[in-house]
């Protein structure tokens, strides 16, 4: 979670991502106004997943969900991901 004025700042953001070497879009909305759009809430609930490589692994979850729905979708990506990481397959 990024709230103060300097973690959302683009100058931050810039470096936050390129000290974490992300190589994909970071997209803002600096006033809050696209999203409040779509949403009454603050924040999307994000979950993305990142391989041995550094890549970013499918499938990313967005959104909300019940607790039950959410631990068995998790922990679904999170086996398969250690399993992949102990058989030495990508």
């Amino acid at each position: 979670s990024m709230d103060t004025k300097q973690q959302t700042s683009d100058a931050y953001l810039r470096s936050f991502a390129k000290s974490l070497k992300i190589n994909f879009p970071i997209l803002r909305d600096p006033t809050g106004l696209t999203y409040a759009q779509f949403s009454p809430q603050r924040r999307m609930p994000l979950v993305i997943f990142f391989d041995t490589q550094g890549r970013v692994a499918s499938p990313n979850h967005f959104g909300m969900s019940d607790a039950e729905t959410y631990k068995t979708k998790m922990r679904g990506i999170i086996d398969k991901l250690l399993a992949t990481q102990t058989s030495g397959e990508e």
